[in-house]
């Protein structure tokens, strides 16, 4: 295959040193140092092509690395966040399961764990919401404005105690328009409530 003169002599030729490196490039995948250019030869304008695209490729490469290490930081820093935040975090199917949960909305719930929030709870509108139609309402602002803001309901927990929950949410949609999901957040507002209501009590006491 290389040839005699090369095999049994040592000798070398121009293409042979072209097709050599070229190779190199090939089992190595490190295409950063050119090849010879032989000038005014026609296996030297070959290789000065071949330089072109490999420097056309390996600045492909750089692009497609520093895009996915872009990538890997946003995730990273929408996972730290998205698990450390105060606030409860979701994202439910429009038929009532959920898709995932943050340690924060498992507490409020009163779940050990995400994990075990998203086994129990699979029919929101009757497993979670303490007003029949709750969820309904929820999806139909949803759907019909694209997201709700301080939306309050009241909602039981896993040990069976109710609380006051206001949800922030919006509309996930594909390339068609159809809802995927909702994602969105939850807040415990049930001192809230509580004082609101006294609060009210007290003004209507003093009237």
């Amino acid at each position: 295959l290389r040839g005699l003169n090369v095999a049994e002599h040592g000798a070398s030729t121009e293409l042979f040193e072209l097709l050599t490196n070229m190779d190199r490039h090939y089992r190595a995948g490190d295409f950063r140092t050119p090849v010879p250019v032989e000038p005014h030869t026609e296996v030297g304008q070959i290789a000065a092509e071949y330089n072109r695209v490999i420097r056309r490729a390996s600045s492909e490469i750089r692009a497609r690395e520093e895009a996915a290490a872009s990538a890997r930081t946003a995730e990273e820093k929408y996972r730290s966040i998205f698990e450390n935040a105060v606030e409860g975090m979701f994202q439910t199917t429009p038929d009532g399961r959920y898709l995932s949960a943050n340690p924060a909305l498992a507490g409020i719930y009163k779940y050990e764990s995400p994990e075990e929030l998203i086994r129990s709870l699979d029919k929101l509108d009757v497993q979670l919401y303490v007003e029949e139609g709750r969820r309904n309402d929820f999806r139909t602002l949803v759907e019909r404005d694209g997201m709700v803001r301080d939306f309050e309901s009241a909602v039981r927990c896993h040990d069976g105690s109710v609380i006051w929950i206001s949800e922030n949410a919006r509309a996930i949609r594909d390339s068609k328009g159809a809802v995927v999901c909702y994602e969105g957040t939850v807040v415990d507002i049930t001192a809230r409530r509580e004082a609101r209501s006294l609060q009210a009590e007290k003004e209507a006491a003093e009237t």
